[in-house]
């Protein structure tokens, strides 16, 4: 299977008349989806982590050259950690076969998965340690909430339990692998991807892959797949699919293709009622961009302090007015000997919105369209320091279609006091570009009245 990767960047200039930091893909915990390592294309993971519980797959090759999958599931109590058992199936129901229900699972050994942030981490497991990140296989730039987005993580039919779909949908293209059993009783796995014609249709070759690297062995490349017939997905809704596979002679449908997420007893996410809403959320948050570009380097450094207070109307939070940023400007420049610096604390001119859906999802916007003064001191080895002016304004997005609150214990304002910790949400990543930019944020938010 081929992956690609595409890094973004948002970057300011010191010398233009306004700085404007936008955070438009950040996310929040590790990512739910394609993960692989570059080094060693043909395998790959699906991750997906839903209500304190995790989920992950890996898609590798048997000894004898068969692909397989192995799996583990469990719940979490840090974000950026999971330990658990490695576990395969047999003998479960195959693509055109009869429903069976797969033997007893057999524990491999166990697994851990340690993440550095929200897109790289290392994965532990019998075939040693190995560093993993997240796959971009498709246009993100342009995706926005308005968007038909196709939930990302395992889909399946609750009725053929024991084998299903990891699904990911990134931009207008999906990357599908369904994970089932050969007519023999072994573990297969079948891949799909492609661009998607509209957003509620995707139809592709399905191709089965063999040759490529073991559990425990060294690299080799996969060899040429066979294509075995044609995938189609029709999505009538975000958790709700017909998944339909085609060859020469037979058709197989599947109805109501359900993601496990959403209506398996696995990965179930909990809700919210109305009046189970905390009162408020505050969160400290800090977005640092760092440019280098030949001899000239410039770092940009954001501090958010942001209170946001729930509104009558469910779902929604506002950002109370003592809400502010402190931002700091350096920029250096070894060639000309001159360095630029700039501090504005205390930025509260900020408007700012949370929504929380019942099912814990969460995404926000902090702006401000007003904009603040700053002067910029430039100072060189051979001149007076020099004095700009400049403004800033700030455009900063948290959470996702893909994020959700933490410890999601529901608000109960007669109950007693527990000493349990209240519902958050937190984000940690960074992207670093082959020049040596780099961008970094990290937000930790918790529940409070």
């Amino acid at each position: 299977m081929a992956f690609l990767r595409k890094a973004m960047l948002c970057a300011c200039a010191a010398c233009a008349l306004s700085l404007q930091l936008q955070s438009r893909d950040a996310n929040a915990e590790p990512q739910n989806g394609w993960w692989w390592n570059p080094n060693e294309s043909g395998r790959g993971y699906f991750l997906e982590m839903t209500g304190g519980v995790m989920y992950l797959a890996g898609y590798f090759y048997a000894d004898d050259g068969r692909a397989t999958w192995l799996s583990s599931g469990g719940p979490v109590t840090d974000l950026y950690l999971y330990k658990g058992m490695l576990q395969s199936y047999r003998n479960g129901q195959s693509v055109f076969g009869a429903y069976r229900l797969p033997d007893t699972i057999v524990d491999v050994g166990p697994v851990t998965v340690s993440f550095t942030d929200d897109s790289h981490g290392t994965i532990t497991w019998p075939g040693g340690t190995i560093p993993i990140e997240r796959d971009i296989f498709g246009d993100i730039s342009n995706a926005d909430e308005t968007t038909f987005q196709p939930k990302t993580g395992w889909w399946w039919n609750p009725a053929e339990s024991g084998s299903g779909y990891s699904v990911e949908i990134q931009g207008g293209s999906a990357f599908v692998v369904a994970f089932m059993y050969d007519e023999s009783g072994n573990p297969v796995w079948y891949f799909a991807a492609g661009p998607m014609p509209t957003p509620t249709h995707f139809e592709s070759d399905w191709l089965e892959f063999s040759g490529g690297q073991t559990l425990t062995g060294p690299y080799r490349p996969p060899a040429t797949p066979r294509n075995l017939g044609r995938l189609t997905i029709d999505f009538a809704a975000t958790d709700d699919a017909t998944i339909t596979f085609t060859d020469n002679a037979t058709a197989k449908q599947v109805v109501k293709r359900l993601r496990s997420s959403r209506a398996g007893p696995q990965l179930t996410g909990p809700t919210w009622t109305d009046s189970q809403y905390w009162p408020a959320f505050t969160c400290n948050a800090t977005q640092k961009f760092t440019i280098v570009d030949g001899a000239f380097s410039e770092t940009q450094t954001y501090n958010y302090t942001l209170y946001f207070r729930h509104l009558a109307r469910p779902y929604d939070f506002f950002l109370e007015a003592k809400s502010y940023v402190d931002y700091a400007y350096d920029s250096e420049d070894t060639d000309t000997e001159c360095k630029k610096t700039g501090r504005r604390n205390g930025i509260n001119t900020l408007t700012g919105q949370l929504r929380v859906e019942p099912t814990l999802n969460y995404h926000g916007r902090v702006w401000d369209n007003i904009g603040s003064s700053l002067t910029i001191q430039e100072t060189c080895t051979d001149s007076p320091p020099y004095f700009l002016p400049q403004v800033i304004f700030i455009d900063f997005s948290l959470g996702s279609n893909q994020t959700y609150v933490q410890n999601p214990r529901p608000y109960e304002p007669t109950a007693p006091a527990t000493g349990l910790p209240p519902p958050w949400m937190k984000a940690k990543n960074s992207l670093l570009l082959p020049d040596g930019s780099t961008s970094e944020w990290e937000w930790d938010c918790i529940a409070g009245i």
